[in-house]
């Protein structure tokens, strides 16, 4: 982590869970959860009845030296800088989403979940292999079901999928990348469509027609403090 204080920060919680099949063992849980500074649930939260219950959680303050979150003690005051403490919250209507495995670059992997658990396994036997140890457990499958109607087996199953479909391109992004990619994005969709003209480009979501947002990674919007661009699909909205 570096000394910038960001509005959101991801952060990565290690757990032990009794192995119920087996005594004696536990499992290793990564759960990711967003923390968020105080000043901005107070200000997003502010009438509602979440907002007492989210308050009641262990709040953390920035460590400078060494660039980490720590719970917040009885000696730091009664009360905190909100715009200098943290606690565990999300944003109305998003889930923070982590991958299980990246491999784009060795900083994205480290982020993932895989990668992770990669990282405590190492600490695991660095420090602590006198008093514990971690291995992998294999889970052998009792039974699986073969998906026989699938668009990535028959590509003609996706022609009759799209055509007639009227398709929005959404790019919220609006650089050069994203530019290309809107051509791209179109290039790849005609071959399984009979009519180009169902393919149109926008600002904003269309409720009679299949959206494509072009959007950041939810990284880029942590970082920033923009608002992230991300939306789910509605009754009104297929995204």
């Amino acid at each position: 982590m570096t000394n910038k204080l960001y509005d959101a920060i991801g952060v990565a919680e290690i757990t032990l869970s009794r192995d119920e099949s087996q005594k004696n063992e536990f499992l290793l849980n990564v759960n990711v959860a967003s923390y968020r500074k105080k000043v901005s649930i107070l200000k997003e939260y502010k009438g509602t009845g979440e907002l007492k219950k989210i308050l009641k959680r262990p709040e953390y303050v920035f460590h400078s030296g060494t660039g980490t979150l720590r719970r917040r003690l009885l000696s730091d005051g009664k009360d905190t800088d909100p715009t200098k403490s943290y606690i565990q919250c999300g944003k109305q209507g998003k889930k923070l989403h982590t991958n299980f495995l990246e491999f784009r670059s060795i900083n994205d992997f480290e982020k993932s979940r895989v990668g992770i658990l990669y990282q405590v396994f190492n600490s695991i036997q660095e420090y602590l292999s006198e008093y514990m140890s971690v291995d992998f457990s294999t889970i052998e499958i009792d039974r699986s079901i073969e998906l026989k109607n699938t668009l990535l087996k028959s590509p003609k199953q996706l022609h009759s999928k799209l055509d007639g479909q009227a398709i929005y391109i959404v790019d919220k992004v609006n650089d050069e990348d994203s530019a290309n990619l809107v051509i791209t994005l179109k290039k790849v969709l005609l071959p399984y469509m009979t009519d180009e003209k169902l393919i149109t480009v926008g600002k904003r979501d269309k409720e009679s027609a299949l959206n494509f947002r072009i959007i950041h990674d939810a990284e880029f919007y942590e970082k920033s403090g923009q608002k992230d661009e991300y939306l789910p699909s509605t009754d009104k909205f297929q995204r």
